[in-house]
């Protein structure tokens, strides 16, 4: 049997070497690509081998000498304690405080159990919200170390803030005396001290120098007043207005006998009214029961007819037993105080502002 011969024509071979040629010139395309891929990848990786790399930079630090805070500042921060300190981990240093460092501690942030728990002697690191202040002025040798380098810092505490002082108004009678303390209504300084004066820099129109605490004449007067602590920080110059009237009846005195408790100013009152009752005095180990007026506790509605002395009654305080009920039935519970504390050491306010406190009652 003859084979078949298969003819193909001039279009048919022309369109089938195309197909061809083109097919070859994919497969070389992706074949280079693959070599430039390659050649990439290997230069990358011989540049990984032949780069070195950078050391860590080198801590810088420089310790001060002294560092000067004021008094019931926070304590420092470690940082505090260098003049230069670059690429040095914070947790690397360590601080050592001499036995004698005085601080106390601003508990504004604390909750009323947490205060609580503090007051009675826990640990303040169990409570974060306690910060720690710096309290008295003096300077104290504190040892800052670093990479097993050891260097005293001179923590030096100063006082140069005057005491805050806030002043009351105050009106008496002709005949009656006051004192510099009676237009004080507060003075609270971060050393505890507190000294009240009247200014004594005014002179009047004639040269002479002005007593604000010799003023007798029935009238309205401006009391000047100055304030200053142990450290002889003063306040500027502070006002209390005076206002001495004529009485229109008989004036009397009442008189608080404390008993051994804490004084009690003595009050004057014209004929025929009635007084505020003073705030309780305390008595270290016993309770306050209340005032009384020849046995017989006094009846603050009552009016004043004459001279008086009304005298505290107190019982003492035994442990495990239970509170004394003051006055009738049904009258407020009253129990012995032993320190009254506030949580705040020193707040600054503008005219209009208030800040809650907290009372702690032990």
């Amino acid at each position: 049997m003859a084979k078949k011969r298969f003819i193909f024509d001039e279009s048919y071979i022309k369109r089938y070497a195309k197909r061809n040629k083109t097919r070859w010139l994919v497969v070389g395309v992706c074949f280079l690509l693959l070599i430039i891929v390659i050649i990439v990848v290997l230069l990358i990786n011989q540049g990984n081998k032949n780069k070195v790399k950078p050391n860590p930079p080198s801590p810088v630090y420089e310790f001060k000498d002294e560092l000067t805070i004021e008094s019931g500042s926070k304590l420092p921060e470690a940082v505090d304690y260098f003049n230069t300190l670059e690429n040095v981990n914070i947790d690397d240093i360590k601080i050592s405080y001499p036995e004698e460092f005085e601080i106390s501690y601003d508990v504004s942030s604390c909750s009323e159990d947490e205060i609580n728990a503090i007051n009675e002697g826990e640990d303040t690191s169990n409570y974060p919200c306690a910060e720690a202040v710096v309290k008295t002025p003096t300077t104290y040798g504190i040892a800052v170390s670093l990479f097993d380098e050891e260097h005293t810092v001179n923590l030096i505490v100063e006082d140069t803030m005057s005491p805050v002082v806030v002043t009351s108004d105050i009106k008496i009678f002709a005949g009656d005396e006051y004192e510099v303390d009676d237009f004080i209504s507060l003075c609270y300084d971060v050393t505890g001290e507190c000294e009240i004066s009247f200014y004594e820099e005014d002179v009047d129109d004639e040269g002479n120098r002005v007593d604000y605490g010799s003023f007798t004449t029935p009238g309205e007067y401006t009391v000047k007043i100055i304030a200053k602590d142990e450290y002889d920080n003063e306040t500027e110059v502070l006002e209390a207005k005076l206002e001495i009237v004529e009485p229109e009846k008989e004036v009397y005195s009442v008189i608080f006998d404390s008993n051994g408790g804490s004084a009690v100013p003595v009050v004057r009152v014209e004929d025929g009214n009635p007084i505020t009752e003073p705030t309780s005095p305390s008595k270290a180990g016993y309770a306050f029961l209340g005032w009384y007026l020849n046995d017989i506790k006094f009846d603050f509605n009552n009016v004043i007819t004459g001279n008086m002395t009304l005298t505290a009654k107190w019982e003492k305080i035994v442990e495990n037993k239970p509170p004394v009920t003051g006055g009738n039935t049904g009258g407020p519970t009253t129990v012995g105080v032993t320190s009254v504390s506030i949580n705040y050491s020193r707040i600054y306010l503008d005219i209009g502002q208030s800040k809650t406190m907290i009372a702690t009652v032990t």
